[in-house]
């Protein structure tokens, strides 16, 4: 059977010693530093998500911001196109007034050389057909 004796309780004493000091030299400080740890880790999680939600706010900015120079530029672009089409139209009629200032010059001109030549020919006619009249009847006239 168990005889209780002095050595049961020296061991009893020994043991409830070792967990006392096992307690404030080896858990003590382990279970500190795990809690530092968890600490940490919690700000640094904290830390991450603020930081993420920085990128995602920054991420949606630069988005609205490339919408915004998109749209911009494609006005820009309009307006360049728009100024371009109105150009030419203005240099076609340009052009078109130019060539129809060509064409009255140049027909006003065929048309005085039409009439002097009709009045050289109007004067010359009686002598082609004086020519004409003595070549068909083969003698002078």
């Amino acid at each position: 059977m168990l005889e209780i004796d002095v050595t049961l309780i020296v061991q009893i004493i020994n043991f409830l010693l070792l967990l006392f000091l096992l307690n404030h030299l080896l858990y003590k400080p382990i279970r500190r530093i795990i809690r530092r740890r968890s600490d940490e880790f919690g700000s640094l999680s904290g830390s991450i998500e603020e930081f993420q939600k920085r990128l995602d706010e920054a991420r949606m900015e630069l988005e609205e911001l490339k919408m915004n120079v998109k749209r911009e530029g494609f006005k820009a672009r309009e307006n360049m196109k728009r100024q371009g089409m109105e150009k030419e139209k203005e240099l076609l009629e340009q052009a078109n007034l130019e060539t129809e200032k060509i064409l009255n010059e140049a027909r006003e001109r065929l048309r005085g050389d039409v009439s002097k030549i009709r009045k050289e020919l109007e004067a010359d006619i009686g002598r082609y057909s004086k020519d004409l009249a003595e070549k068909l009847l083969g003698r002078s006239i």
